[in-house]
């Protein structure tokens, strides 16, 4: 849905973005995996961002506070995390990504106020420079993973039993 960060004047700006599977693999060095007919942009990948990158100690306060901002919102989300988000393998500049993930359906409008709320969180932190990237879409858990309820061993905590059945 969108993918900008703010600068420092408050003004928004794009994480730059190659326009062909040519330019990713020309700038992965690699050839071997790209279909140069492909019409499409190349997707951005998601790297796990350093434990000693300077985030993580601004990260609760950071997140905390986008958690109100959603809540407030209404809008249907399932993830919110921080991560690299780049298009070629070898990280070049900071691409250090304030993630969320929402459902189909949220009015435009009240996702675009939320990630401008979040932008403004990340400058009063001192985190000018992040970008915030909004994606559509559903979580699906992976190869049929069904979870069981299993009673608290604590009554305000739930634990969750992943019952993935035996492959052949």
């Amino acid at each position: 849905m969108s993918d900008s960060a703010s600068s420092s004047s408050g003004t928004l700006i794009h994480r730059p973005i190659l326009l062909s599977a040519e330019a990713v693999a020309r700038a992965n060095g690699d050839f071997r995996f790209v279909d140069l007919s492909c019409p499409t942009l190349p997707p951005l990948r998601s790297f796990a961002i350093d434990a000693s990158h300077p985030l993580i100690r601004s990260w609760p306060l950071i997140r905390a506070q986008i958690l109100v901002i959603l809540d407030q919102s209404r809008i249907w989300w399932s993830s919110l995390g921080v991560l690299g988000r780049r298009q070629v393998l070898r990280q070049e500049d900071d691409d250090t990504t304030v993630v969320v993930t929402v459902q189909k359906g949220n009015e435009v409008e009240i996702v675009e106020r939320v990630e401008e709320e979040i932008y403004q969180v990340c400058r009063s932190t001192g985190n000018a420079g992040l970008f915030v990237e909004i994606l559509e879409g559903d979580i699906t858990r992976f190869n049929g993973a069904e979870y069981e309820l299993k009673a608290p061993v604590d009554p305000q905590l739930t634990l969750l039993k992943s019952t993935i059945p035996a492959g052949p």
